[in-house]
């Protein structure tokens, strides 16, 4: 039997030395964004097709919302990233994205 969805999974992912390179000089926000985004492809559920992948997005006010793929045998109710993240939001009342002068960081990672 192989991994299941609730244990807590690690693929060590790690990012390139040129994206570490970047993340490193970037803003703050950039930074967090990258760490919640490759964390959530470190534990996300993509037992079959190996495809790991994780986004996060910080609002204006610095919260992070990240999400990552949770992957179904049946395909259909597969969830990507961003369906995971946009649930995690809808899911934390008070604590919705906010844009500040349209100021957002989207990171997307995913397992080439």
């Amino acid at each position: 039997m192989g991994p299941r969805l609730l244990e807590p999974h690690h693929h060590r992912l790690r990012l390139t030395a040129t994206a570490d390179a970047y993340v490193a000089a970037a803003p703050a926000a950039v930074a967090a964004a990258c760490a919640a985004a490759l964390a959530a492809a470190n534990g996300c559920y993509a037992p079959y097709s190996e495809s790991y992948a994780g986004m996060a997005l910080c609002d204006a006010d610095g919260r992070v919302y990240p999400g990552g793929s949770i992957e179904s045998c049946a395909y259909n109710p597969t969830m990507a990233p961003l369906q995971v993240r946009v649930q995690r939001v809808q899911r934390a009342p008070g604590q919705r994205p906010r844009e500040k002068d349209g100021t957002r960081t989207t990171v997307e990672l995913e397992r080439w």
